[in-house]
């Protein structure tokens, strides 16, 4: 448009210096040629000029049109990049940040310009980030900062910001240009690798990456102590100088092992920069890329010198020991924690008369008694839980038989890995603890002789003063009945012989109860008349008396057997006396005693009238009522053919002992 425009006015123009040349001034001086080459020359004058406006002009809009479309270009490509872009002027205010940075930060392209720009920028970076920037920018300087940026569903994220100046056509400053990029993972990444890094460096063992010919890559200082050679001298180095000369070909072998199954251990001696010699525990590790190519292997080596020296002196021990233990004059074994047994000397098996295969594993269990067998294995399994001594007194069956007495000892000890093992002792003591049995029961025979004794003398005491108090009873009642000194002295007699034979009866039971049978076995012996004995006869079941009882059962019986010699039965020719007892009762403690007399003797003969009472059974029911905690009841009976007289004494008796069988005895004539 311009340029018609020129060209028009080019024409109006040329058309004036016409008219002006030869209308206006047709008498001019200049001659008319002259006038029109200066018209001419003016024309093209005023025609360049508007030509070169024109240009000029043309060239202003199409630069106009490409700024535009350069612009609309660049937001298009910004907007599709994957790295947030930025731009900003020279006072490092935003004006420009694409799609990608806005839907990472969830801000608007009005709130980013300007200084929103730093809003999402974590608060402990926000003042370092721009100080760092203006700084650089200051010199114009490429920019690369990271700083953590909130992102859009609040969470911090690191990113890496990247900016370059940006000048004009003239060289003019404008700002700068740049784009983030999201660097969390790789931080992480790298903050682990530096732990790791770190870790390995501290490490107790060393670590070495070798490459595929067998070249160190890289080396931990901890692998570098341990063969004795700086890092720096060990890189780029082959392998096989820290492997001595004798295990390479092992160390070779575990190269190949490798490669088939990926990992793999082994143990060498290595050769350190000095020369001297060490023991090694060498994991190699193969790596290999995503396509499964093998480009070299990981090295972790531990220095177990220490470890082999102890090996090594505790197989000196050992042999040691098995020198000791196979001379010692004692069983001696071994057990793990478990109770598995897995040595013993030869003494064990000369102890036991058994071959030392069957103390192996659990068949020392088997060995000891079966009595003992479960507290035995408690106690191991106390001691095995707390770590302390074991000490158990068991009994064992050698196989000829004899039951022997040990004493198992073990003393925990700790092996070369850390746990917990017993070695102990078994010592025969069979002498010692028969002899201890022999004491214990000597002292348990002498306590109760002593306990005995006590007895005897509490019952001595008891009875003498029973009977000194029976004694003086009977002589206040006979003195009341007025008998002349004779006859009592001869009653006193019968009195203190009774006693005497009840004493000699106790005291021949060692003071325990004594059987009613005989105490009337043996006063019938003493007391009756000769020749009568046969003439009494007794039976009942097996019934004992305590001391008191028995002799009150024996003054009864002197009583009656004195009764009856007097006025009874044994006063005449053809007279017998029967005595019977029965218990019963729930405890069988209640005692039924029966004295009868047959025939009946009375003054006139046969009677209906009872014997008259006299001293004697005033003294029986006295003594059946006091010590034998009973009553007594007497009198003839007169039915029926034979007729008698009956003395019947109902008792309770303390701790009756009743024998299965019947006791029946008939004494044989006797002329004591």
């Amino acid at each position: 448009m311009t340029l018609i425009v020129g060209l028009a006015a080019n024409v109006c123009v040329a058309i004036m210096l016409l008219v002006h040349t030869f209308v206006t001034e047709p008498a001019s001086e200049i001659p008319l040629h002259k006038r029109l080459v200066g018209a001419s020359v003016f024309a093209l004058l005023i025609s360049v000029a508007v030509a070169v406006l024109a240009w000029r002009n043309l060239l202003r809009r199409e630069a106009t049109l490409r700024e535009g479309e350069g612009e609309r270009l660049f937001r298009k490509y910004a907007d599709t990049s994957p790295l947030m872009l930025w731009v900003n002027d020279v006072d490092a205010r935003c004006i420009f940040a694409n799609k990608t940075w806005r839907q990472f930060t969830g801000q608007s392209l009005e709130q980013i310009r300007g200084d929103g720009w730093a809003d999402p920028i974590h608060p402990d970076d926000r003042q370092r980030v721009y100080d760092d920037f203006m700084e650089r920018a200051s010199r114009r300087e490429p920019v690369y900062i990271e700083y953590r940026v909130r992102r859009h569903d609040g969470v911090y994220r690191w990113i890496l910001d990247t900016g370059y100046p940006r000048y004009d056509e003239s060289g003019e400053y404008e700002g700068y240009s740049g784009g983030c990029t999201d660097v969390t993972e790789r931080r992480e990444a790298i903050d682990e690798l530096r732990q790791w890094s770190a870790a390995m460096e501290q490490s107790m063992d060393g670590v070495a990456r070798v490459c595929v010919d067998g070249r160190y890559e890289l080396v931990s200082q901890q692998y570098a102590r341990f063969v004795g050679r700086p890092v720096a001298q060990l890189v780029g180095s082959h392998w096989s100088v820290t492997v001595h000369p004798d295990d390479m070909a092992r160390l070779q072998a575990a190269y190949v092992e490798m490669l088939q199954t990926g990992r793999v251990e082994v143990e060498a001696r290595g050769v350190r920069g000095d020369g001297s010699i060490f023991h090694k525990r060498i994991a190699m590790v193969a790596r290999r890329d995503e396509h499964g190519a093998l480009f070299g292997h990981f090295c972790f080596m531990k220095d177990i010198t220490s470890e082999k020296q102890r090996e090594e002196d505790s197989l000196a021990v050992t042999r040691k020991l098995e020198v000791l233990t196979v001379s010692a004059p004692v069983p001696i074994y071994h057990m793990l924690l478990d109770g598995c047994c897995t040595y013993v000397n030869p003494e064990w098996g000369r102890a036991l008369k058994l071959p030392s295969e069957r103390a192996l594993g659990f068949g020392w269990i088997d060995v000891v008694h079966p009595d003992d067998r479960e507290r035995c294995q408690a106690a191991w399994q106390r001691a095995a839980q707390t770590g302390t001594a074991f000490h158990e007194v068991v009994r064992a069956t050698r196989s000829d038989g004899a039951e022997r007495w040990f004493v198992m000892r073990a003393t925990p000890v700790v092996n070369g890995k850390g746990e917990l093992e017993y070695i102990g002792t078994i010592v025969d003591f069979t002498d010692v603890k028969q002899a201890e049995i022999s004491l214990r029961e000597s002292l348990r025979a002498q306590q109760q002789l002593h306990l005995r004794e006590a007895a005897l003398r509490r019952e001595l005491d008891h009875r003498v003063r029973n009977n000194l108090a029976g004694l003086l009873g009977l002589l206040h009642a006979y003195k009341q009945r007025g008998l002349p000194s004779a006859q009592l002295a001869n009653v006193i007699e019968g009195k203190i012989l009774v006693l005497k034979e009840v004493h000699e009866l106790l005291a021949s039971a060692a003071g325990q109860p004594v059987a009613l049978a005989d105490i009337i076995s043996r006063l019938v012996t003493r007391l009756a008349p000769a020749g009568r004995t046969s003439h009494i006869r007794f039976a009942g079941p097996r019934v004992t008396l305590a001391g008191t009882q028995a002799g009150a059962m024996a003054m009864i019986v002197q009583e009656l057997l004195t009764n009856s010699i007097k006025h009874g039965a044994l006063s005449v020719d053809d007279g017998h006396i029967a005595v019977t007892w029965t218990l019963a009762g729930d405890a069988s403690d209640s005692l039924f005693f029966d004295w009868v007399e047959m025939p009946l003797v009375q003054q006139p003969r046969i009677s209906a009238q009872p014997r008259e009472s006299g001293i004697g059974l005033s003294i029986v029911e006295g003594l059946a009522r006091a010590e034998l905690r009973g009553e007594c009841t007497y009198g003839p009976r007169l039915d029926g053919v034979d007729r008698a007289w009956v003395v019947s004494i109902q008792a309770l008796v303390e701790g009756p002992e009743r024998a299965p069988q019947q006791w029946q005895q008939e004494l044989k004539p006797s002329h004591a």
